[in-house]
């Protein structure tokens, strides 16, 4: 443990010299490994299936913007088992999504926690999950690890992220998809709204 941490001091001190002596992409690698290593460190060992999908994520999507400010995130929040989970589970999905895909490339990832506006209209903008090409279809992915309890609390962001979605598709006049992952079964009540609402939803299996 204590050369594990003092390699995690180390990793912290180059970062915080990093942007005086390294270039930008150098200095961008060694944000990755100091943000990888504070959560692999920090990660209770039993949670195997998180530490499986850290590393996959950091093996495939270091070129992914967003993905850093992800990590990022995610170190300020480690101590915290409970809001973790949601956030792992975004890497999960992209994972899901880039393994099934690797080999046919009908699949990419191409951004985490992205910010998109509608046109016309600056002020309404939403933070989207995941932004990724699946089948030669652009689609923004909100994925959420709840058991939909308070599910009325989402309704404005969930409304207003599909809304934008539209706009942004006919105003460049291409598909563009709007999909919500749930980690958790969805109620049947919760699935008569988002059908309502012309939102596809889908339970992560």
């Amino acid at each position: 443990m204590k050369k594990r941490t003092s390699l995690l001091v180390f990793l912290l001190y180059l970062a915080s010299i990093s942007c005086v002596c390294d270039s930008k992409p150098r200095s961008r690698s060694i944000h990755l490994l100091t943000a990888y290593t504070l959560l692999k460190e920090s990660i209770p060992r039993n949670h195997s299936s998180d530490h499986t999908t850290l590393d996959y994520a950091y093996t495939h999507f270091q070129k992914v913007p967003g993905f850093l400010k992800t990590l990022k995130s995610l170190t300020k929040i480690v101590h915290n088992l409970k809001e973790i989970k949601g956030h792992m589970f975004e890497l999960a999905v992209a994972k899901k999504i880039h393994e099934k895909t690797i080999n046919q490339k009908t699949a990419s990832i191409l951004g985490f926690n992205q910010t998109i506006q509608m046109p016309h209209d600056p002020e309404i903008k939403r933070q989207i999950d995941i932004h990724a090409t699946i089948n030669g279809t652009n689609t923004w992915i909100e994925c959420k690890n709840t058991n939909w309890k308070h599910w009325k609390k989402y309704k404005k962001q969930l409304k207003e992220q599909k809304k934008i979605v539209e706009q942004m598709s006919n105003e460049k006049k291409r598909s563009l998809q709007y999909i919500v992952y749930s980690k958790q079964k969805i109620p049947d009540h919760l699935i008569n709204w988002f059908q309502k609402n012309n939102i596809t939803a889908v339970k992560d299996e």
